[in-house]
């Protein structure tokens, strides 16, 4: 007989009016959250495996649980994921601030409450060097088979009765009601550390240590040409005094041009994965991934003129640029709202109610509604 499921935990400052879940953790900044139950997503965050709920309604919190490990005190995990939503961050002044852009505001009026979450930097690292060329579900899959190969199994998802007493009235798609049940059935691995992604191959030999190993397990999950990159990057990781986890982290007290340098110096790593990482993960806020929707954004809406028919390096400089003299030091944070508004993500009912979606640019870093565009543009 399963133990008793834990609790539900209201998190402190989570209203929908300050936080969206779904709309949070399915705009195209993580890839590993699954939907376990009706209004409800779970993963593994800082070694635990929890479980996030919000139930229909303007002003519902967002409950949470943790499975594993059993914890008679939830307080240090609500700090944890206080601090992945930044829920000390007064979001509703800075949109506010924004909003004062005509502009803006007429663009994202009807967006809900989406906010910026401070991810592990290994995990974002490795994620963004899947997305290139590459759709939603191939990454997430790519993600999670890294976590399954490299990383520690933390355990099952333990629902309760009542948590599961609507899952067929929830949705009446049988293919979510599948997915739901699937998800509480399989093991949850923690994202292994820098160090971990290595070969596995007779020890004292270059097999073992090298980047060739791990680069035909990958290319053997299907990872293609990105697993040269993870491999690569994963060892010039292991080199790094202290290991590359602590020289990740060590990035959050770089400058943004510091780190971005840093970042450049990994292989798969181009101007645009750097500040997807920066902004997702290492408390870079100002850090504005340019794609070709926030390029038209800038170009149409702000001013920025340019007679290329491509993106350029310099014209991917000067749009970020024009997002900071407009939006300051959360510029970054200003962009995922009108990236969001662009795609019109707040009109796909699976990104706000069921947490889903099929398509990413090819390598727009962003979830967009599939029927918008075709797969692997450009």
């Amino acid at each position: 007989m399963p133990p008793p499921s834990p609790q539900w935990t209201p998190l402190q400052n989570s209203s929908r009016s300050r936080l969206d879940l779904a709309a949070s953790l399915f705009n195209g900044q993580a890839f590993t959250w699954r939907r376990t139950a009706p209004h409800c997503f779970s993963n593994t965050i800082a070694g635990f495996l929890v479980s996030l709920k919000q139930l229909p309604g303007p002003h519902s919190p967002v409950l949470f649980k943790v499975h594993h490990p059993a914890v008679a005190d939830t307080t240090v995990v609500a700090g944890i994921l206080s601090d992945y939503f930044h829920l000390h961050i007064d979001s509703d002044r800075l949109r506010g601030e924004w909003s004062r852009n005509k502009m803006f505001a007429s663009r994202t009026v009807n967006l809900p409450a989406i906010r910026l979450l401070r991810q592990d930097p290994t995990e974002t690292l490795f994620a963004f060097i899947c997305s290139a060329n590459n759709n939603i579900s191939r990454i997430t899959g790519m993600v999670n088979a890294l976590a399954k190969t490299y990383g520690v199994c933390v355990g099952r998802i333990n629902h309760s009765p009542e948590d599961l007493s609507d899952e067929n009235a929830a949705n009446s798609d049988e293919t979510y009601v599948k997915e739901m049940r699937a998800n509480r059935e399989a093991d949850f691995y923690a994202f292994p550390s820098a160090d971990c992604i290595r070969g596995r191959g007779i020890p004292g030999t270059v097999d073992d240590d090298g980047p060739e190993n791990v680069e035909s397990v990958l290319r053997q999950l299907g990872f293609g040409y990105r697993a040269g990159y993870i491999a690569k990057t994963a060892r010039i990781l292991r080199e790094k005094p202290n290991g590359g986890d602590a020289w990740l982290f060590a990035l959050r007290d770089k400058s943004y041009e510091e780190a971005r340098t840093s970042l450049l110096e990994l292989h798969g790593v181009g101007p645009k994965v750097a500040d997807c990482i920066l902004l997702m993960s290492l408390d870079k806020y100002s850090a504005v991934p340019v794609d070709t929707h926030v390029w038209r954004i800038a170009k149409r809406d702000y001013g920025l003129q340019s007679s290329s028919a491509s993106l350029t390096a310099k014209l991917y400089q000067s749009v970020g640029n024009r997002f900071r003299e407009l939006f300051g030091e959360y510029a970054g944070w200003a962009q995922s709202f009108l990236f969001s508004a662009e795609i019109n993500i707040e009109k796909t009912p699976r990104i706000k109610e069921e947490g889903t979606t099929e398509d990413i640019g090819q390598d727009e870093n962003k979830f967009l509604p599939s029927k918008k565009r075709k797969k692997d543009v450009r």
